[in-house]
C-alpha cells in the first residue's frame, strides 16, 4: 500500500505544453488527456482527448500516438464485422479507456461507440454502441452493437472480462453480458 504522506510526484508524460508530440516522457506534449488505463505490461494508455487521440507511455518512458490520425469520423468502426487499425483510425470526442489483458477499450461521447482494441494486432473493433442517431435506446437484452447511446462517457473491465459503461445523458450503467455468460447481471 502506497503511504500517501511520505511519497512524492513525479510526471510521466507531458511538458505543460498544450500541444501532441511524441517522444520521452516530459519533452512529449499532450492536450487534455482525460482518461487513463494501465496495461499489464505497465504500459500506461490515456486519451488526449484535445487533439482527438489515444496514446501511450511505454515502460521506458516513450510518449507515442497509437491512434487518432485527426478529429473525425471513421465509418468502418460502425460495422462490427470489420476491422480497421487503431493506428489510421479518426475519432470525435473520445472520452474513457480501460482494459483488460490484450484488448482496451474506447469510449466515444461523439460517435456513441465503445470500441475494442487488441493490443498485439492493432485492429480496432465495434463493441457496443450502433453510432450517432436517434432515437436513443435504454431497452436491456438487445445485442450490444444495436443500441444507440447519449453520451457514453466512462467505461471499466474487471477481473472477469466484463465491461461496464457509463451514459450520463440517459443516466445508466451499461454492462456488456456474453450469451454464455452464467454470471448475474449485478457487478
Amino acid at each position: 500500500m502506497i503511504e500517501f504522506a511520505s511519497s512524492t510526484i513525479r510526471t510521466i508524460a507531458g511538458n505543460g505544453a498544450c500541444n501532441v508530440a511524441d517522444g520521452a516522457g516530459t519533452l512529449a506534449s499532450l492536450y487534455y488527456p482525460s482518461s487513463i488505463w494501465v496495461s499489464s505490461s505497465a504500459d500506461v494508455y490515456f486519451i488526449d482527448a484535445g487533439y482527438c487521440k489515444v496514446r501511450k507511455v511505454s515502460s521506458s518512458g516513450i510518449v507515442s500516438t497509437i491512434g487518432g490520425t485527426s478529429c473525425g469520423y471513421t465509418p468502418a468502426t460502425v460495422t462490427p464485422s470489420s476491422g480497421v487499425a487503431v493506428s489510421s483510425a479518426y475519432f470525435w470526442r473520445p472520452q474513457a479507456i480501460c482494459g483488460r489483458g490484450n484488448n482496451f477499450y474506447i469510449a466515444t461521447q461523439t460517435e456513441q461507440l465503445l470500441l475494442r482494441v487488441n493490443i498485439p494486432s492493432g485492429i480496432m473493433t465495434r463493441s457496443a454502441g450502433f453510432g450517432f442517431t436517434l432515437p436513443y435506446s435504454r431497452t436491456d437484452g438487445i445485442a450490444a452493437t444495436s443500441i444507440t447511446f447519449n453520451n457514453l462517457d466512462g467505461c471499466y473491465a474487471n477481473l472477469q472480462g466484463d465491461v461496464m459503461m457509463m451514459e450520463s445523458n440517459n443516466a445508466v450503467v451499461w454492462k456488456i453480458v456474453s450469451p454464455t455468460s452464467t454470471q448475474p447481471l449485478l457487478v
